[in-house]
């Protein structure tokens, strides 16, 4: 079995040295690291006789039961026939990962007791970096979010704007782009308060998130101004995806223009961002004029 890292990378490259160190402070039949997911965990780093275990592999989490044989005893009841040494790594009291330590022969209960603080310091040490990273990762999120809407923000939409459009010139692949604006929030703000705006802005949101994929961005670019980047999406598709858009706005009774524009890699992000919102400009022209 299987199952993607999900710890973070610096974590991964230290586990190898802390079980190295760890086979040096006392060489069992093997020191591992691993990670706890869906109970299972993980091979991340494996020192000593490897035999069957391979990094990458995982095996259920009851093989590293703390109720298996323990050689907490004293010097006199004489050496311990098997051994486990095993210091959870926590992140927020949650056991994200394992290090471990097993030996099948005779072992001095002292030997044990030697290595076993040096097991703990080190599984402190690598808590503390899942823990630093999650909370990096966090402010990063938090630096790309709109507080209002939960939708990316404009550096959030332009960081995520250039990845999609390195991949479409790197895969000859085409997504489309769909620049959109509220028609009346300066009304809505002048004849019943920013809290109503706001209110506005926040449905606007739910209903461009209810009906994108996970793999689309969404994001609010500005005061009243959206961006949609539809993922290896068709024309026609995006088209129809505004249609779906149109009507589901007007059923809460919001009036909202648009403007699409290919992303195929041939112009920057930037360029077609541009093109979607003149396309946006003629929309609203339209509008105004029908209204």
């Amino acid at each position: 079995m299987t199952i993607p890292t999900k710890l973070p990378a610096s974590f991964i490259e230290l586990a190898p040295a802390i079980v190295n160190q760890l086979q040096e402070a006392l060489a069992l039949d093997y020191w591992l690291v691993a990670q706890f997911v869906a109970k299972h965990f993980q091979f991340i780093a494996v020192a000593g006789e490897k035999n069957e275990l391979v990094c990458g592999n995982a095996v259920p989490m009851e093989c590293f039961d703390p109720i298996r044989p323990s050689p907490f005893q004293t010097e006199e009841d004489g050496p311990v026939h098997f051994a486990m040494v095993r210091v959870p790594i926590e992140v927020g009291g949650e056991v994200v990962a394992v290090i471990a330590g097993v030996h099948h022969c005779d072992l001095s209960p002292g030997a044990y007791r030697q290595c076993e603080p040096l097991a703990q310091l080190l599984g402190r040490m690598l808590g503390e970096i899942v823990s630093l990273e999650s909370k990096v990762r966090q402010t990063e999120t938090l630096s790309q979010t709109d507080p209002l809407t939960g939708l990316l923000n404009r550096r959030g939409w332009e960081q995520g704007l250039a990845r999609e459009h390195a991949h479409c010139r790197r895969h000859r692949t085409v997504s489309m782009l769909i620049a959109a604006d509220i028609d009346n929030l300066k009304a809505v703000n002048d004849q019943h308060g920013h809290l109503a705006g706001d209110q506005l802005l926040q449905k606007v949101a739910e209903i461009f998130q209810k009906a994108m994929r996970a793999t689309d961005l969404v994001a609010r670019t500005g005061g009243d101004e959206f961006a949609i980047l539809a993922v290896q999406c068709p024309e026609k598709s995006a088209t129809l995806l505004q249609q779906r858009l149109r009507a589901s706005l007007k059923e809460a009774n919001i009036s909202m223009s648009f403007g699409i524009a290919a992303l195929d890699g041939s112009t920057s992000g930037t360029q077609t961002w541009e093109t979607a919102d003149q396309a946006l400009f003629q929309d609203k022209k339209r509008e105004t004029r029908a209204r």
